[in-house]
């Protein structure tokens, strides 16, 4: 069953303002109902992927957290490794006396790599516990980045922090920043939205319509997608003549998370402003697999830090009126599916939104032959993006010749300024303008006989 967050349409205006929002459904800390039955809450089905996860206790009687990830194997962290004389037990454990491991101490660098904070050894009696015949798969890297950044499906976390009894905890499937009704700061990664758990303990990934688990990492202080910690423990078991974990492509995560959340876009929207309190924005479609679709775009106007206006669209243009001019404008425009969306910065462009203005245009002459220095001069601009200035010129003389020409300046301290050579009597025009990034602003013009 999805749990799609549904939007009121807004006028194509975007007057109406509203909280950015983000397909997030409450978390539920700390679960433990002492038997099988556990609900995910993002999907409402039960798991017993819980059960993979335990923990394996030393002689001295300190615990932590483990995962069994096929018949014979368990991994852990590095920082609390597993060792020879560790026994483990976890949720498919038959027997009370659990079962020791053979750690292998020396082939291919022992059984802990602290780069990746891993350590894995294999079960010396995996006949004492009943798991199915199935295990999790395991993410490949390049799917793992794709749930973390489409925010595909939810994680449950499984700990046993030093008890006998798990700590669990659901989350949503992304390190994007959940967002305030007030605020509209969508920069950038924040920690899974999980607690529960400890070191050691798993990370088991959920589509989005499905209740089959897939080992997304464990907990451990380097539990992100920066470092490929698959292909070890592959190898670690395969010398140790084990049979690894199937492996999840992009194209299973898809399946699995039935497409839930769009890609974003793959570059930010461009903006181009038109007016004072006005501009309009377009952006190119992402690419789509076979299986991926967009219902429509969720466009989000306003300045950093406050609450955006918005409005919807299928087509991929939007025209704003009536913006507030501020150096921290910000435009998302988010792809849609089903309702959901993802926000990220990757759907965003920050901009300074003020319509840059030339002011105090002014034009003197000066000299006493009929040629005259004629020097134009204006107001060094108060927008602060402006990076030049452009200023075009027309000099009529009375025998009705006319020359034109232009003249960029780049912005400076002081009062932006240019002079020209004019015989006297001639007419002469100008037009100024000032450039952003975003928009070449309004055109300001003036004439004057020159004597």
């Amino acid at each position: 069953m999805k749990h799609p967050i549904h939007f009121i349409p807004s006028a194509l205006s975007i007057a109406m303002a509203c909280a950015l929002s983000t397909s997030v459904m409450a978390i539920t800390p700390s679960i433990y109902t002492g038997t099988s039955t556990v609900v995910n809450p993002f999907t409402g089905l039960a798991t017993d992927a819980w059960k993979f996860a335990g923990y394996a206790e030393n002689l001295s009687g300190g615990k932590c957290s483990a995962v069994q990830i096929t018949p014979q194997w368990v991994v852990a962290t590095a920082h609390c490794p597993l060792n020879d004389s560790a026994t483990f037990h976890n949720g498919w454990s038959t027997d009370p006396a659990g079962s020791t491991f053979d750690c292998d101490e020396t082939t291919d660098g022992g059984h802990k790599n602290f780069t990746l904070d891993l350590s894995v050894c294999r079960l010396k009696n995996p006949e004492r516990f009943s798991p199915p015949a199935t295990f999790p798969p395991m993410i490949g890297q390049a799917a793992a980045l794709l749930i973390q950044k489409r925010g595909l499906g939810s994680i449950l976390y499984t700990g046993y922090a030093g008890g006998a009894q798990p700590t669990m905890n659901f989350g949503q499937a992304t390190t994007e920043r959940a967002q305030g009704a007030s605020s509209f700061d969508v920069d950038g990664p924040s920690s899974f939205h999980g607690d529960g758990g400890d070191s050691g303990g798993g990370m088991h990934w959920f589509g989005a319509n499905d209740g089959r688990a897939a080992l997304y990492w464990i907990i451990s202080g380097a539990h992100d997608t920066t470092v490929d910690w698959r292909p070890w423990v592959m190898n670690k078991i395969t010398s140790g003549g084990g049979t690894p974990p199937a492996v999840l492509s992009e194209q299973d995560v898809l399946l699995r998370a039935n497409s839930v959340v769009p890609p974003p876009l793959s570059t930010g929207p461009v903006v181009r402003v038109t007016g004072t309190g006005q501009f309009t924005v377009t952006w190119m479609p992402p690419s789509l697999s076979s299986i991926e679709q967009i219902d429509d775009y969720h466009f989000y106007e306003g300045v950093v830090g406050s609450t955006p206006r918005t409005m919807f669209t299928t087509g991929t243009t939007a025209v704003v009126t009536g913006a507030q001019q501020s150096p921290t404008h910000r435009v998302c425009a988010v792809p849609r599916n089903d309702g959901l969306e993802s926000i990220t910065l990757s759907n965003c462009t920050t901009f300074e939104s003020a319509y840059p203005l030339v002011s105090g245009l002014q034009v003197a002459s000066s000299g006493t032959t009929s040629l005259k220095t004629v020097r134009t001069s204006w107001n060094q601009s108060t927008v602060n993006s402006v990076f030049q200035y452009t200023a075009k010129y027309t000099v009529k003389s009375q025998s009705g010749s006319v020359r034109t020409a232009s003249v960029v300046l780049p912005r400076s301290s002081s009062s932006p300024s240019f002079t020209v050579g004019v015989t006297a009597g001639s007419e002469f025009c100008v037009q100024v303008y000032s450039s952003t990034p975003w928009s070449d602003g309004a055109i300001t013009s003036t004439c004057k006989v020159i004597n």
